[in-house]
């Protein structure tokens, strides 16, 4: 019944019975989310992967050998990379990630032995790289539906596909810079990552010239990040990150 009130955080999932949902019931708290199985298909065929979670005979490979870290005794962690969808555009231009951070980021997670899939409104640059998958230009708000279910971990700026990550379960990473994460991410698991020492935030959006501040958040520390939200069930080679680092990082959830 889609008239029924329920808390922000439950999800219903349904065979495809045919209900369309428009953009505002898709990112609207207040209202059940529905995902359809035929979302989650047709996101599985744009990145290979079929919906079952399972990774397939495109990108079977050994992991331990991809890694270059040999193998872990007694390892309990999964033995498929992990699928992580990474949007590098907020809803404003404050809020984005400048493209070469961007880049950088991308190149980071595959070198740890993820799976990045890069998602944006319109079409973006990103080097050709067996880890990485540009989908930009290319989803609509049903395939980003379908992918947030599939991904294991959601890497984006403050806006709306955060909060669908949130809304079917995934663990979130924000990149925070014109507003504060605890007015965004409250409830939420994942950890946020906010420039540190700067008397300007977060300013609201008062654009800077030039906006700089998403440039003190480094391409190590959103790595780090996705590590700590994947681990025990996943290993990421993330590279290693000073001790201030690792506690600026702001933790919501259980994690």
């Amino acid at each position: 019944n889609r008239e029924k009130r329920h808390t922000p955080r439950q999800v219903l999932f349904a065979e495809p019975l045919g209900l369309p949902l428009t953009d505002a019931e898709i990112f609207a708290l207040r209202r059940p989310l529905v995902v359809l199985q035929a979302w989650v298909d047709r996101a599985a065929q744009m990145i290979g992967m079929p919906s079952d979670g399972e990774v397939s005979q495109h990108w079977s490979q050994d992991i331990d050998q991809r890694r270059n870290c040999g193998p872990i005794a007694g390892s309990s962690f999964s033995k498929r990379a992990p699928v992580i969808l990474f949007a590098p555009c907020g809803s404003s231009e404050p809020r984005s990630i400048d493209l070469p951070l961007a880049v950088d980021i991308a190149l980071a997670l595959a070198a740890a032995g993820a799976r990045a899939i890069i998602v944006n409104p319109r079409t973006l640059d990103f080097p050709i790289h067996r880890g990485i998958v540009n989908l930009t230009g290319r989803t609509s708000v049903t395939d980003l539906a379908g992918l947030c279910v599939l991904a294991d971990c959601v890497v984006a700026p403050d806006t709306g596909l955060l909060h669908l990550a949130a809304h079917v379960g995934k663990p979130i990473v924000g990149i925070f810079t014109t507003w504060a994460s605890r007015l965004r991410m409250s409830g939420y698991t994942g950890i946020a990552l906010e420039p540190e020492g700067l008397l300007c935030a977060p300013c609201s959006d008062h654009v800077c010239a030039p906006h700089w501040c998403s440039g003190m958040i480094h391409a190590d520390e959103v790595v780090a990040a996705v590590a700590r939200c994947l681990s025990p069930k996943f290993f990421l080679a993330a590279p290693r990150i000073s001790a201030a680092s690792f506690e600026r990082m702001i933790v919501y959830g259980n994690l």
